[in-house]
């Protein structure tokens, strides 16, 4: 089971190198930024969308992924902000950190996955369950958990991949099981306590995505 440490983990700034900073001498399993195109098509790491397009004071994936190299046992979660994103993003992964991990998440296309998956080389999809169950927050509160998980199973499977990425709201046994049954586990976020670490440590999922890293990697110890 991976640890990943969510943007602004530990009381960081979000989307900050000095959160890239932090994250990578604690060493979790992986770190997670989320990801924007510039208007002059530079990334960089960013929650919220500039409308304008300029991402001001934003630092660059490049700057990203640079730090990242010296640190080849961690892993990058690239959680796409926009569509389109997913060959960039590898592109310069490959170009500037080949050693480390990749996990795609956020707007990772369907489509992509399924016809030009080579484009993504080693990266490891985590389909987001909003992009591949229709209403599947809805329907989740309205209690179709086992529909939901086959449904989420099923598109998976369609794109040659074997990571949900849910909301840890959404992960009750029932909906864990019929996703399993399938061959598909679960990478969940967001954790913010510890005490809510256990429970999916004992269910053995893919991924844990933590603003709690240094307490969470204390306890999977």
């Amino acid at each position: 089971m991976l640890i990943t440490a969510h943007s602004g983990c530990d009381g960081t700034p979000d989307n900050s190198l000095d959160y890239v900073r932090y994250a990578l001498e604690l060493g979790p399993d992986a770190f997670e930024i989320d990801v924007h195109r510039r208007a002059d098509s530079v990334l960089v790491i960013n929650h919220d969308v500039d409308t304008t397009g300029a991402y001001p004071g934003c630092p660059t994936l490049h700057e990203v992924c640079a730090l990242a190299a010296a640190y080849p046992h961690i892993g990058l979660n690239y959680d796409l902000k926009d569509a389109g994103l997913e060959e960039a993003v590898c592109a310069l992964h490959a170009s500037l950190c080949p050693d480390n991990g990749i996990y795609l998440s956020g707007t990772v296309s369907p489509a992509i996955l399924k016809n030009n998956r080579s484009a993504l080389g080693h990266a490891v999809p985590l389909l987001n369950a909003e992009e591949v169950v229709d209403r599947f927050y809805p329907r989740m509160l309205e209690g179709e958990y086992r529909a939901c998980g086959e449904e989420a199973a099923k598109a998976c499977i369609a794109c040659g991949v074997s990571v949900l990425n849910v909301f840890y709201w959404c992960c009750p046994d029932e909906f864990l099981s019929a996703l399993r049954e399938h061959g598909v586990n679960a990478s969940v976020w967001t954790i913010e306590s510890a005490n809510e670490a256990p429970h999916f440590f004992a269910r053995d999922v893919f991924n844990i995505t933590t603003r709690r890293p240094k307490e969470l990697l204390a306890l999977r110890a």
